[in-house]
């Protein structure tokens, strides 16, 4: 198995879980790895790297050890929904579409101390319980987009349009072979529902796309609208150190959400950033304000440090939401 994106984010995310080298020796024992065939190192990143370089030599091996860490209550990836997803993603040989990595490209400085003292002072974090049932009722919205074995994340809006990247739905053709997958999800005791494929309808002027800001929109064939909603696009821009929240499928997994701990770093008229948490699969994916309304959509994120953390920080991107509303202003969307 070659060396792909979906192994560097499998490689940050173990490092971070188990990061001392005998934990390590002891999982990849345990786990049905060779040890003795594996240059264990003190630094975690170097270290995951080395054994998964080893594990996924073979395919049915990484499914084993993955495996084995999902379903171990005593392990701390005991039913992990990333890892399983990275399991699933190798057993039907997808990979989940990724945009760039943006660590360069990084605007904001870390959050400071102050700054999240002054939000504590200004904001209360309680919330009407309406927030989760309009919550809910938006997550209808988001889908699974497949073509082929590559996989990503979209959402309607009215008029029954759909908008992702334009690195997951490139062209015309995608458009056309690919499946919109809704209600690609997890039920509360934990098992998958059924899911509906939808297709795509770009033909005759109802596919758009922009490959410099990274977007897709295009139209659904039938009225999805009627069944699954549309979500509302934000008419005005959000600041830093406001909250957000993403439904999305990260690592083209089951639709997941990432609720707390979500701050704005960085804002202008064409870009957002903000520490949520996201993964590959994730891009295409809906950037929420607490009313729930779409302010970004996500494109890409990239592992950087900040001072103070020995531990790599993945920081996200999307595209400030105005500028597609402007495109669907202009084109009368």
């Amino acid at each position: 198995m070659d060396w792909n994106r979906q192994l560097t984010a499998l490689n940050y995310f173990l490092a971070n879980m188990y990061d001392e080298k005998e934990e390590t020796k002891r999982l990849s024992e345990e786990g049905g790895l060779n040890k003795i065939q594996i240059r264990f190192s003190e630094q975690a990143i170097t270290n995951w790297y080395n054994i998964l370089r080893h594990a996924a030599f073979e395919e049915d091996k990484i499914i084993r050890f993955l495996t084995f860490i999902t379903d171990t209550p005593q392990e701390k990836g005991y039913k992990n929904e990333f890892l399983k997803g990275i399991i699933e993603n190798i057993r039907q040989h997808t990979i989940s579409k990724s945009g760039p990595d943006t660590t360069m490209d990084w605007k904001s400085d870390t959050i400071t101390k102050a700054d999240k003292e002054k939000l504590m002072g200004n904001r209360s974090n309680i919330l009407p319980i309406s927030f989760l049932e309009i919550g809910m009722d938006c997550s209808k919205a988001v889908a699974r987009i497949r073509v082929g074995n590559e996989l990503g994340t979209g959402f309607l809006i009215a008029n029954n349009w759909l908008i992702t990247n334009n690195h997951v739905l490139d062209s015309l053709s995608a458009a056309e072979s690919a499946s919109i997958q809704f209600n690609y999800q997890l039920s509360k005791k934990g098992n998958h529902i059924e899911h509906e494929d939808c297709e795509l309808d770009p033909g005759n002027g109802r596919f758009f796309t922009d490959e410099k800001d990274d977007w897709t929109i295009v139209k659904v064939k039938g009225d999805l609208n009627e069944k699954y909603g549309a979500l509302r696009l934000a008419e005005k821009g959000i600041s830093k150190t406001e909250f957000v929240n993403i439904i999305q499928h990260p690592e083209g997994g089951p639709k997941q959400i990432a609720l707390y701990n979500n701050m704005v770093t960085y804002s202008d008229e064409n870009i957002v950033q903000y520490l949520t948490d996201t993964l590959p699969g994730s891009s295409g994916s809906p950037v929420f304000n607490t009313n729930w309304e779409v302010v970004a959509l996500h494109f890409s994120g990239g592992w950087t440090s900040e001072p103070g953390n020995a531990n790599p920080v993945y920081r996200n991107m999307g595209l400030n939401i105005r500028k597609l509303v402007k495109v669907l202003q202009d084109n009368n969307l």
